[in-house]
């Protein structure tokens, strides 16, 4: 596997604020309703837990699997840990991490930083195995009765999801397992009556008719407490969505007008605009507010052709982060909605002016560094540079970037991304400086974070435009890439390898000339030179279901040209005593009652005992 394929897995996962996917379910795993084996697993700070001795104090044991390379785990953590901190006397939540870098004492700093209580540690016990997942976090519940009752793949953002989740197996009188596989929805504030949400959004004698979605996940515009305008009624429950459209039958050039008032989080909490023809399964996002003053600002939509449309405005109520009580409260609202025509819709100017310059063509765009970086790539395994998807730097200190785009991108629906391992910030490409070619960004990189990334997306249709990522030292490169293949390779040293090197050819200050593929044949001849003895001994035991001991099994030992015979004692033991070699066991022929064995077994070359467990027939 080459250096770059590794450092791109690991930016997919942890750059891209998507839970992992790790494919389909493995063979083997708890099915819903299955009973749990007792497990036992030491956690980061030294203490030992086990499931049943759990089970014990508590109703029920929480299970989640993780790893700090996870960002929508670090989005979950948060609400989890409330609800563990109110219902901590009934329930015990494990955070199991599957990530190889994830030490104890990785695990230890990431806790303390983010303020959480729950025990955590590595899976020793290999639960990641054994619950259903396809992805990261999945979170599993056993009951007091030992069974596997809930699973979900997926982050949560929602105390309130988590205490009903929690209280669903913590209740008084809970005796039955209860299987889930979908996490209690929110509730949602009802609908109001459409006549007095019309009233609070229309204009003084507008007659347009409101109306709310009626899908059970979205919440409502309702009235305000005066009836002066619409209001989104999910501000304070985040992660979620509310909508409200209108029904406007108009000519080509009539405007529908209407004043918002947005205030929130930059990207976090959004409104949108959207517009679909009669009939068409196609909505088009017209417009997008966020991370507005608060003021009231008077915008519209425009009709290209005569016809029958749906506008619809949605407001998003993003994740918490953490600054809320400095920023003040949530606002979402919409007033004086009217349909304007002839001469006072020809009248009517957009208020949005496009002011980013094109530098570009098309739907392309770049980022560049204006301050002093020097451009770096990974190396293959041969120590050849690699082309990445992104480009790659090496920084220190104050950080100034242009945006570049191409004519054909809407500048509106933009956002700038800007995250490390510990923090996102969110940049309205609409809202930054400008210069002659593009957007300016000044900010600076801290030397105590591993790397930076910037990544330019739609907020609406998520497509990524540009992409880079920034470390401030050397070291931090090395560092952060050699993490990433320790996770393949853990029984090769790479210390003195080689994995990245500027785009110049200049290699690395501390650059030794060791490739990877140098490092894996050395350990490979290592492993090979291995002295074996002159002869090893190869032991098959045969056991039946209850572990008990089966004579008289007839066992073929084979090597690449002869094989012996040996037949299993009255302890079950067939043993076989030669040259060292990775010898093929064949289950020549099993006692009456017994089920065939078809499965071939390969012993370790330098001998050693295997156990095979004989089914009854």
């Amino acid at each position: 596997m080459r250096a770059i394929k590794l450092i791109c897995t690991i930016l997919t996962v942890a750059v891209l604020f998507a839970a992992t996917a790790v494919g389909e379910e493995s063979a083997g795993v708890y099915a819903l309703g299955d009973k749990v084996d007792d497990f036992t697993v030491t956690m980061s700070d030294g203490r030992t837990f086990s499931l049943y001795g759990l089970l014990e104090e508590k109703d029920a044991v929480v299970i989640n699997i993780w790893g700090t390379f996870c960002s929508p785990c670090r989005q979950e953590f948060p609400f989890m840990e409330q609800a563990y901190q109110l219902m901590k006397d009934d329930i015990e939540i494990l955070a199991l991490s599957i990530y190889p870098p994830d030490t104890d004492e990785v695990i230890t700093q990431y806790q303390e930083e983010m303020g959480l209580t729950f025990p955590m540690g590595r899976d020793s016990a290999g639960m990641a195995d054994k619950i259903p997942l396809t992805g990261y976090p999945t979170t599993a519940i056993v009951d007091r009765n030992g069974i596997l009752c809930f699973y979900h793949t997926g982050a949560v953002y929602s105390l309130q999801q988590f205490i009903s989740l929690f209280g669903t197996y913590t209740a008084d009188g809970y005796d039955e397992s209860v299987l889930m596989l979908e996490v209690p929805a929110i509730a949602l504030p009802e609908a109001s009556d459409s006549v007095a949400l019309s009233a609070a959004a229309n204009a003084e004698g507008s007659d347009l008719v409101m109306d709310c979605s009626t899908q059970e996940d979205v919440a409502p515009f309702v009235p305000s407490d005066d009836g002066s305008c619409a209001c989104a009624a999910n501000v304070e429950i985040p992660n979620t969505r509310a909508n409200m459209y209108v029904e406007v039958n108009a000519a080509a050039g009539d405007v529908m007008t209407y004043e918002y008032r947005v205030d929130g989080a930059t990207y976090l909490d959004r409104m949108t605009v959207s517009i679909a023809a009669s009939g068409a399964e196609e909505v088009t996002a017209v417009k997008l507010y966020t991370g507005e003053n608060g003021e009231w600002t008077q915008d519209g939509v425009k009709f290209d052709e005569d016809g029958s449309y749906t506008v619809h405005f949605d407001f998003f109520k993003g994740l918490d982060t953490g600054d809320e009580a400095e920023a003040g409260e949530v606002v979402a609202q919409i007033r004086n909605v009217k349909l304007i025509t002839g001469d006072e819709a020809a009248a009517w100017e957009d208020p949005f002016v496009q002011s980013t310059p094109r530098s570009l063509s098309g739907n392309t765009a770049s980022i560049d560094i204006l301050s002093d970086a020097r451009e770096f790539a990974t190396l293959d395994n041969y120590g050849n540079l690699e082309e990445a998807f992104m480009k790659l730097y090496v920084i220190d200190g104050d950080v100034r970037l242009r945006i570049n785009l191409g004519d054909g991108i809407d500048e509106r629906f933009l956002i700038l991304g800007q995250s490390d391992a510990a923090s996102v910030q969110y940049h309205m490409l609409s809202g930054l400086e400008k210069d002659e070619s593009g957007a300016l960004l000044e900010t600076s990189i801290s030397p105590d974070v591993q790397y930076t990334h910037f990544m330019l997306t739609n907020v609406i249709s998520y497509d990524t435009y540009a992409f880079i990522m920034l470390f401030p030292s050397e070291e931090a490169v090395n560092s952060y890439i050699k993490t990433s293949i320790k996770a393949v390779y853990p029984e090769v040293s790479l210390d003195n390898i080689d994995v990245a090197a500027y785009m110049d050819g200049t290699p690395f200050e501390a650059a030794t000339g060791v490739s990877l593929h140098t490092a894996l044949d050395a350990s490979q001849k290592q492993a090979n030179d291995v002295e074996l003895p002159s002869e090893a001994t190869y032991v098959v035991r045969y056991i039946d279901e209850e572990g008990n001991p089966v004579t008289g099994v007839m066992t073929q030992v084979c090597d690449e040209g002869t094989c012996a015979v040996v037949v299993s004692d009255e302890n079950g033991l067939a043993s076989h005593t030669a040259a060292p070699y990775p010898y093929e066991i064949h289950v020549l022929m099993v006692p009456e009652g017994f089920a065939p064995v078809e499965e071939i077994f390969t012993m370790d070359e330098a001998g050693g005992e295997i156990t095979v467990t004989l089914l009854r027939n």
